[in-house]
């Protein structure tokens, strides 16, 4: 996996910037990188795929986010009111083999590895409607900010 150089810091900053901007934003404490080794056992043993690195830039700011109906999932969340990465996408994911990262009413926010993108599929029509390589614009979309 990619190192989270500049451009996954600038994806927090300019993200974290536009939600101080919200009253009604509920963010997570920052995530405990010493969980991450294994949680990603966890994820292999389970043939999913790591959380990218630039979604993981996002989690260390916040591990786990929600805003006008619309939640970012965090990893290993005990204790938190945020669900957790692994267990959505063990459970909920509507295409084998990707982790589900967050989810609205109406979509679910996947992350595909085989593709490189974080994909948009909606519940009802059963299909991907919108993907991007950019972990700040699928943020930001699911968010709707």
């Amino acid at each position: 996996m990619e190192k989270i150089g500049n451009k996954g810091a600038l994806i927090v900053k300019n993200l974290a910037a536009v939600l101080d901007e919200y009253e009604d934003v509920e963010k997570g404490e920052p995530l405990d990188i010493l969980l991450l080794p294994d949680y990603n056992k966890l994820l292999s043993l389970q043939k999913l795929p790591l959380v990218p690195d630039k979604w993981l830039a996002l989690l260390k700011e916040f591990n786990g986010l929600w805003h006008d109906g619309a939640a970012i999932l965090a990893v290993a969340p005990d204790g938190s009111v945020f669900g957790d990465i692994l267990e959505y996408s063990l459970h909920d994911a509507p295409i084998p083999g990707v982790l589900v990262l967050g989810y609205d009413e109406f979509e679910y926010l996947l992350y595909d590895e085989t593709v490189h993108k974080y994909q948009f599929y909606d519940k009802a029509e059963g299909n991907i409607t919108y993907q991007t390589a950019e972990a700040e614009a699928a943020a930001a979309r699911l968010l709707k900010i």
